[in-house]
């Protein structure tokens, strides 16, 4: 049985290859974004019931702005390590090197405080 690319760790794809798949589908993905606009209704009324514990912390003295900030932070975070953690070590290899080849800066404190 021959051996793929793949069992032998052996990547001949270059930096712009790497860059037109990213290209290629976040273009697509911007289409997926808007077609989550059917659920909009459902989404907004959830939306709202966060609105409101944050009106909450609000009236605590907590800062809107930190607030809905961290929220964001923490969801991403938890999205990359998710990603990461399915990921074979060939894999994470690879990602990394894809990382690098689109210029994605990834050691930000706030990622390596997350750990």
């Amino acid at each position: 049985m021959a051996k793929t690319e793949e069992d032998t760790g052996q990547n001949s794809v270059t930096d712009e290859e790497y860059q037109e798949y990213i290209k290629n589908c976040e273009a697509i993905d911007a289409v997926i974004d808007e077609k989550k606009e059917a659920c909009k209704e459902e989404t907004d009324a959830l939306h709202a019931d966060i609105s409101d514990i944050i009106d909450t912390a609000k009236d605590r003295g907590v800062l809107k702005k930190a607030l809905r900030a961290a929220l964001k932070d923490r969801k991403e975070i938890r999205k990359i390590e998710e990603r990461r953690d399915n990921l074979k070590e060939k894999e994470q290899d690879q990602l990394d090197d894809i990382h690098h080849a689109v210029g994605t800066q990834l050691e930000m404190p706030i990622f390596e405080k997350a750990a």
